[in-house]
């Protein structure tokens, strides 16, 4: 057998072994046939975003006011947090959950209206229909909250209603790594439906 001859037959065994299913790989090598390293790995990857849970993702502890607190003290908030929704809560104590103030809010019900920013939150703060979502809940859940609810952001409670933390799309985008998912939810607040927006 000429030197030519090997090499073309090793130029044909590599490309036939090339074409063998990447689940062949290490049989390839003579090791027994097993899962290959990045298939394991991406499989681990798809199980940690398929169970991430809002609690893995959420701002703890945000920032709040009370219903007594003036439109001036959460509109400061807002601007030191760099945030457009502050949480309502009862006491500063056990942050029972009663409402949130928005930027539009504000805008809306005491800038347009000519008020003073002395004026207190409970008089212009949202209290019905408030979204909220769970530590426990999946972070699937709080996407299909944000969409149908048209939220940017939703207070995370207790089962006592405490205020805990807050999600926002931004933290479901760096974290969850769900772009696709994300893109939608985005795309999904901001059709206009004329909702009050937070």
């Amino acid at each position: 057998m000429t030197l030519d001859t090997v090499k073309a037959f090793m130029l044909d065994l590599q490309r036939q072994t090339s074409e063998w299913p990447a689940e062949m790989g290490s049989l390839r090598k003579g090791i027994p046939l097993a899962p290959t390293a990045p298939r394991e790995q991406k499989r681990q990857v798809d199980n940690r975003e398929v169970g991430m849970r809002v609690q893995d993702v959420m701002t703890k502890d945000p920032a709040c006011v009370t219903p007594g607190a003036t439109i001036r003290e959460a509109a400061q908030i807002m601007q030191r947090e760099n945030v457009g929704i502050i949480p309502v809560v009862e006491e500063k104590g056990d942050k029972r959950l009663v409402g949130v103030v928005t930027d539009r809010d504000i805008a809306i019900r005491v800038v347009a209206e000519g008020r003073d920013g002395a004026a207190r939150v409970s008089e212009i703060m949202s209290t019905s229909r408030l979204a909220t979502c769970s530590p426990d809940d999946s972070v699937n859940d709080a996407m299909e909250a944000m969409a149908t609810e048209q939220l940017r952001r939703i207070p995370i409670v207790d089962d006592r209603g405490s205020l805990i933390g807050i999600i926002a799309q931004a933290d479901i985008v760096r974290k969850a790594n769900d772009t696709g998912r994300a893109e939608r939810t985005v795309q999904q607040i901001s059709e206009p439906t004329g909702k009050h927006a937070q």
